[in-house]
């Protein structure tokens, strides 16, 4: 049995919809491949037991991953684990990658206080960016490009106000962006350009170097994020998410997404 939770909407900001989609369109995909298949709510977790279950789970709530968690040493299988979201918690993510030489932009995480205490600008100049330290953006003000002292004021007062205590402070780096979705090492993966949105049909062996080695590091199954191709040649990573929308592919991905879980369940020559 495949089961399917969904992200909780206050972890989809604008997104609640495209999110579901993608995890409706893969367990569809896996229906038409002969699996059962059913979406929990979030309160039906801890109802599951081992028996071959496997979850995709969205979810990012603190309440889902104990859950999940539990029913994980069940012998409940869980994609991503919940090893892997708690890593994409911001500051948890920096380490992750900074451990495994993943090559980003300059980052620090520092508390709220430390930084209303210092000059940002003594460490980057402007602009640089200001992140909420531990989920990914959650309302608007959690991720801002600080260019002036004003910006800083105002993001400063957005985080006192959220009770946001630990922010990433990241250089600005200056190059293509390109927003990249992948599933499994190989399974499946696209990128594109932003903000064109056109689909890159020979990425570099340094992007999916880079790539592979931060969903490595994370130990995610399923993700997407965004990195930045500077004008020498360089790829740096930017962001890093479990379990992405892939509102840009979500119906090939969908169709990637159940080709790689079915292979999980079936063995690699189903």
């Amino acid at each position: 049995m495949i089961y399917g939770v969904l992200r909780e909407s206050v972890f989809s900001p604008g997104k609640v919809s495209e999110d579901a989609a993608i995890l409706q369109k893969s367990l569809a995909e896996l229906s038409r491949l002969g699996f059962r298949t059913r979406t929990l709510r979030l309160d039906e977790i801890a109802m599951l037991k081992g028996d071959r279950a496997l979850v995709l789970s969205m979810a990012q709530s603190r309440e889902a991953l104990a859950e999940l968690e539990r029913v994980g040493t069940n012998g409940v299988r869980i994609v991503n684990s919940v090893r892997s979201v708690r890593t994409c918690f911001r500051a948890s993510l920096i380490r992750a990658l900074e451990d495994a030489r993943v090559p980003m932009p300059s980052s620090r995480i520092v508390s709220t206080e430390e930084l209303e205490r210092k000059e940002p600008s003594s460490i980057f100049p402007f602009p640089f960016w200001l992140k909420r330290g531990d989920v990914h953006a959650v309302r608007k003000g959690d991720v801002v490009l600080v260019e002036s002292d004003e910006d800083l004021e105002i993001a400063l007062r957005h985080y006192r106000e959220s009770d946001i205590r630990e922010i990433l402070l990241q250089e600005h780096v200056r190059g293509e962006e390109v927003k990249f979705y992948g599933v499994g090492k190989g399974a499946y993966f696209r990128a594109y350009r932003i903000p064109d949105g056109t689909l890159i049909d020979s990425p570099s062996s340094a992007l999916v170097d880079c790539v592979r080695r931060a969903a490595d590091a994370a130990g995610l199954e399923i993700y997407g994020g965004d990195l930045i191709l500077t004008p020498s040649g360089g790829v740096l990573l930017v962001d890093l998410n479990d379990w992405p929308s892939f509102s840009r592919c979500c119906n090939s991905a969908a169709g990637g997404i159940a080709s790689y879980v079915a292979k999980q369940l079936n063995g690699p020559n189903s």
